[in-house]
């Protein structure tokens, strides 16, 4: 049951390929929850994902967390930096972004949850650095130390995606037509050069 409320927390996104928003000219950005700073364990471990849709219209905010403190309360903020997920440079807030339920992310038993954001006056700049935080909670209820962090990036397009997959796998150009016969002057493998008949030599 852990496992299906998992998948479903992270299908909930709502992220979609970029062959779909092609057409709209949106630019999507993706990244993956993981600790920032000294933890115990694994440094590998994902704690969830998140995705930001710039669109013409309308952009959008999916975030889907697992494997948090459970019936826990945090605070989610996208943030702007010269470098994502640097705590010693925690970035600011990007401006005009309503959050639903306030930011609020209260986690299920299992440490799961999922917000969104929209936006209409937001556009991806060159040269800053995206990310979504996910930071305890203060007396206050405003951010307060960072728990998970996803550093945002460009989602590769389809068709990079398929240039450059299985490039050792693909079928070797067929020899020419005819380069696989025998060459007719030369004898088989098989069988031995046949002697020439010596010239007779006079008694």
């Amino acid at each position: 049951m852990r496992t299906l409320t998992v998948v479903l927390a992270v299908a909930g996104l709502g992220l979609m390929p970029a062959s779909a928003l092609a057409d709209d000219g949106a630019t999507v950005l993706v990244g993956t929850f993981k600790r920032v700073g000294p933890t115990t364990g694994t440094t590998d471990a994902t704690f969830g994902r998140a995705g930001l849709v710039d669109g013409r219209v309308r952009n959008r905010l999916r975030v889907g967390v697992h494997d948090l403190a459970p019936h826990t309360r945090y605070v989610y903020r996208l943030r702007q930096a010269r470098v994502a997920c640097d705590p010693a440079a925690p970035g600011v807030d990007v401006p005009d972004w309503r959050y639903r339920a306030r930011g609020v992310l209260a986690t299920d038993r299992f440490g799961a949850a999922r917000g969104a954001a929209r936006s209409r006056n937001f556009t991806v700049q060159n040269g800053v650095a995206y990310y979504v935080g996910v930071y305890a909670v203060t007396p206050t209820g405003t951010p307060g130390r960072l728990v998970v962090c996803a550093a945002l990036r460009p989602l590769p397009s389809p068709t990079a995606t398929d240039e450059t997959r299985d490039a050792d796998q693909r079928p070797v150009a067929p020899a020419p037509r005819g380069a696989d016969r025998p060459d007719p002057t030369s004898p088989p493998a098989d069988r031995p050069a046949k002697e020439m008949p010596r010239e007779r030599q006079p008694a």
